[in-house]
């Protein structure tokens, strides 16, 4: 019998480079927009502002959290802004792969490092 085929994902669809179940796959699905080859995490606003994407301090929905811990970094897509805090969807966060919600609403200040976000052009 022949073998069973892996399933594909099509690249005109779904462009994703980044590894599968990373904090930058899960940013790069939700917004798509983002850069193909923006790094790790914590190099993605400066990857993103030399691509010509605004960077700011200032949270917003629709915009990608990028944490800079001085090591890998963590990115997250933005779903809600709500005072000084925020809730995300992201991936490898806590050792889930998967995209999804693990937080609910929290201060991005206090989180891995110093956070800025890129916002969609």
């Amino acid at each position: 019998a022949p073998a069973a085929e892996t399933p594909k994902v099509s690249a005109a669809s779904t462009p994703n480079t980044y590894p599968v179940g990373q904090c930058t796959w899960g940013a790069k699905t939700l917004a798509p927009w983002a850069g193909d080859y923006w790094g790790n995490g914590g190099q993605w606003a400066a990857s993103a502002a030399a691509a010509g994407y605004r960077v700011g301090s200032t949270p917003s929905a629709g915009a990608v959290a990028v944490w800079n811990d001085g090591g890998y970094g963590h990115v997250a897509y933005v779903t809600g802004v709500q005072g000084g805090q925020i809730q995300v969807q992201e991936a490898n966060y806590a050792g889930n792969q998967s995209i999804g919600n693990y937080r609910g609403w929290f201060d991005p200040t206090t989180a891995q490092g110093t956070v800025s976000y890129i916002y969609p052009n």
